[in-house]
């Protein structure tokens, strides 16, 4: 059975578990419509008040969807986007100062602004870990 703590046990995923298999849920109910969330004719702001709209989805994991969902013009800045800038830009600071820096960086790449800044992401975990992204850590399909 596909139940949360197996969910946790096996992905890690911690507290987000139960809100991940409601999620999954509300697919099958049809209680989340995917082909709404999917069609062409849907804008970006659209999406993003229904993604926030569902129980345990705010500004990060909304900006993180709409990744899937076609939209790179805007990411999720954190933490990560702190440590980043700071290592591949010199540019130290809040994460308000940060976001700030990185949004008139990437705004370059409109309408890519997260396709450049994973791909300079990536590039500094190769770099980091001196291995192509794919020999980082060994996955075994007995893990899963």
């Amino acid at each position: 059975p596909h139940t949360a703590p197996r969910l946790q046990k096996h992905c890690l995923v911690g507290y987000r578990a139960e809100r991940i298999v409601q999620l999954a849920l509300d697919v099958v109910d049809g209680a989340l419509d995917l082909d709404w969330l999917e069609h062409a004719d849907r804008t970006r702001g659209e999406v993003y008040q229904r993604l926030v709209q569902l129980k345990g989805f705010g500004a990060f994991s909304a900006s993180n969807m709409l990744h899937l969902l076609r939209w790179f013009d805007t990411f999720p800045y954190d933490t990560e986007t702190v440590r980043h800038f700071a290592e591949r830009h010199g540019v130290r600071g809040s994460l308000a100062e940060v976001t700030k820096r990185a949004r008139t960086h990437y705004e370059a790449y409109s309408p890519y602004q997260f396709l450049a800044y994973y791909l300079e992401l990536w590039q500094g975990y190769e770099t980091k870990h001196g291995l192509p992204a794919p020999r980082w850590l060994p996955c075994h399909a007995e893990d899963l």
